[in-house]
């Protein structure tokens, strides 16, 4: 009876290592190169004899929960405890609907990012987001070609002023500011916009 218990629980609970084909030891590079292996194999669109949409989806919940170190640790321990022979049946019973419901949390959490993901995108080929996206594009370029102008302008005043009488010029001193002022911003501005926001994407 006992070993009836422990055969039918080991067969509900889902070894995430071997579905990714690895020991419970594996690395975080481990997880990674077995998982691009598999996609590569398994992936419905890549039109090979292996690709296969349930197999697929299983490799990628394996390595969506593997790939979090903290995760592969306890399920790593969990397996090794399910497969103890000696465990007394309840308590693994119990384990077992403790691991389950955590899993049915990751499970909605992933539904509800992928979900939110695809509204996202879906909103993203709307005429309303394209509106918005070429007008913030606008003001960017806008800003920085005040920058400039905040720039330029100093520099021609002070070389057109170079043609009045010594006594009407303005000291060099009273461009300086404006032109470190445009340089800043257009710095601070060139960064934020092409640097910073390409990396955020």
């Amino acid at each position: 009876m006992k070993l009836q218990i422990n055969s039918a629980l080991n067969s509900l609970v889902k070894n995430y290592f071997n579905i990714l084909e690895l020991e419970a030891t594996a690395s975080d590079e481990d997880v990674r190169r077995a998982y691009r292996r598999l996609v590569k194999l398994y992936h419905p669109d890549t039109g090979s004899e292996w690709s296969d949409p349930k197999k697929f989806h299983e490799i990628t919940e394996a390595y969506n929960y593997l790939v979090d170190p903290a995760r592969r640790r306890r399920h790593a321990a969990f397996i090794n405890g399910v497969a103890k022979p000696t465990l007394d049946p309840e308590a693994r019973q119990r384990q077992y609907e403790a691991w389950a419901k955590r899993q049915e949390m990751f499970a909605y959490a992933r539904m509800r990012r992928q979900q939110k993901e695809a509204e996202e995108e879906a909103f993203k080929q709307t005429r309303l987001y394209k509106l918005f996206k070429g007008i913030n594009q606008a003001y960017n370029y806008l800003f920085l070609l005040f920058c400039v102008a905040v720039i330029c302008i100093p520099i021609y005043r002070y070389i057109s002023q170079q043609e009045l009488p010594e006594s009407d010029q303005q000291p060099f001193i009273f461009f300086v500011f404006p032109i470190l002022l445009g340089i800043t911003f257009a710095v601070a501005g060139y960064y934020y916009l092409f640097i910073y926001k390409t990396d955020e994407k």
